[in-house]
């Protein structure tokens, strides 16, 4: 067998590798998701047992889209999200949206409030979510010629 023969075996197997790995976490995620709407189930009983009391499950401004497509690109798009000191928020939820307002990237910030993903170029709405803080909303637009484009 050649050596390009066998770099291609590789990655191949390589490819089915991840496709696999990414089924498994499919399974964990739809079993979770289960467990959710089982415990969002029980909560809204309970808000009708105690009327007077309004049991707050997610915030309203969180849409319960999910990614339906995987979306891969060569540019590199991130940012830092901070507050008005200077400190990074952590888990902030960054979602990601087409021109078709379909949910393409659902993310939250790290340790230090960076959050980065890879697009192809085009025009994207960017939503920031945070239980402490309003929603915000932007739309970016770049092209693929680009190689990096931070959002602000």
């Amino acid at each position: 067998m050649s050596q390009s023969n066998h770099r291609e075996k590789s990655a191949i197997d390589a490819i089915y590798d991840m496709d696999q790995r990414l089924n498994e976490l499919e399974k964990k995620l739809k079993s979770n998701e289960g467990k959710l709407d089982l415990v969002l189930s029980k909560l809204d009983k309970l808000s009708k047992v105690a009327p007077g009391v309004k049991i707050n499950s997610q915030p309203e401004t969180v849409s319960q889209q999910k990614v339906k497509k995987l979306l891969l690109g060569a540019v590199k798009v991130f940012g830092y999200i901070v507050n008005k000191s200077k400190v990074p928020l952590v888990g902030v939820q960054v979602k990601l949206y087409d021109d078709k307002n379909e949910l393409v990237k659902d993310l939250k910030t790290d340790d230090n409030g960076y959050w980065e993903v890879r697009l192809p170029g085009g025009r994207y709405g960017v939503e920031y979510l945070h239980k402490n803080f309003k929603p915000i909303n932007k739309t970016i637009e770049f092209s693929k010629e680009n190689k990096v484009y931070e959002v602000r």
